[in-house]
C-alpha cells in the first residue's frame, strides 16, 4: 500500500521481482512454474549454469492472452531487453516463426500460488508476468528511472519495466539471484513513494543509476563468453 505524509514523505515498497521456479535451471515445460518456488528473498550466487551454448540463437514469442488493459506495448520492451542481453552475451534472439514453439515464451497468469507482490516468474522455457503486477504497466514502459504520478497526488519513483524483463530473461538463461548492491538480479525491486514534485526531483537525483552492475557483467561473461560469436 502507498503511504506518505509531510513528515515522512518517502516510503519504499519492495516488490518481488521474481519467484525463481525450480525449473529455471533445467529443461522444463511451462507447467514447471507451478512447482515449489524459492522464497523471493532467497539470495544465490548469480552465476549458476548456462541453459544455452555460447553464441546460440534463441527464439521467443509474446502471448498477449490475459494482458491487462493498461498494457499495450510490452512486446517492444521485450525486444529491447533482448537486444541489451544479446549485446552482452553474444546470444541472438529472434522472434519465433508462426506455428513453432519458441525457446522462451512470454505471457500472463494470476500467479496466485506465489507470495503477494510477485511481479513475474521465470523458468527455462518461459517468463510469466502477474496480471496484477505493478511494474508491467505502460506507465513503467522502457528502462529509465522516473516519477509516476499517483491518484492521491504523490509520486512513485522507480525504474522501467525493461529491467524486470531483463531480470526474468536472465533467469531463463540460467542466472540466479544476486546479493550484489545494484545488481539487475537482485530478488526484489523497490518503488519509493514521495509526497511532492520537489521530493520526486530530489529522489531521482539521489537514486541509483539503472543498468548492469559489475557482477552482472562478469557473470554474463562467465556463462556466455562472446569470443567467436558472429554478430548479426
Amino acid at each position: 500500500m502507498r503511504q506518505h505524509s509531510g513528515k515522512a514523505p518517502v516510503v519504499g515498497r519492495a516488490l518481488a521481482a521474481a519467484a525463481l521456479a525450480v525449473g529455471v535451471l533445467v529443461v522444463a515445460m511451462p507447467q514447471a512454474h507451478a512447482a515449489t518456488a524459492h522464497p523471493a528473498e532467497a539470495i544465490a550466487t548469480i552465476s549458476t549454469r548456462a541453459n544455452y551454448a555460447p553464441c546460440s540463437t534463441i527464439t521467443w514469442a509474446y502471448d498477449p492472452t490475459g494482458e491487462p488493459p493498461d498494457v499495450s506495448n510490452l512486446s517492444e520492451d521485450i525486444g529491447a531487453a533482448l537486444r541489451l542481453l544479446g549485446a552482452r552475451t553474444g546470444l541472438v534472439f529472434i522472434v519465433a516463426a508462426p506455428g513453432t514453439v519458441p525457446d522462451i515464451l512470454y505471457g500472463w497468469d494470476d500467479l496466485a500460488e506465489y507470495e503477494p507482490g510477485t511481479q513475474a516468474v521465470a523458468w527455462r522455457s518461459g517468463v510469466t508476468f502477474a496480471v496484477d503486477s505493478e511494474v508491467t504497466r505502460d506507465r513503467w514502459s522502457g528502462f529509465w528511472r522516473r516519477a509516476v504520478p499517483v491518484g492521491d497526488g504523490s509520486r512513485d519513483i522507480g525504474s522501467g519495466r525493461g529491467w524486470l524483463i531483463v531480470h526474468e530473461t536472465m533467469h531463463s538463461l540460467g542466472f540466479a539471484h544476486s546479493d550484489e548492491r545494484g545488481s539487475v538480479m537482485a530478488p526484489s525491486v523497490t518503488i519509493t513513494n514521495v509526497a511532492t514534485r520537489a521530493d520526486a526531483r530530489r529522489e531521482l537525483r539521489a537514486g541509483p543509476k539503472t543498468g548492469f552492475s559489475p557482477g552482472d557483467i562478469a557473470a554474463m561473461a562467465e556463462l556466455y563468453p562472446t569470443g567467436g560469436c558472429l554478430r548479426p
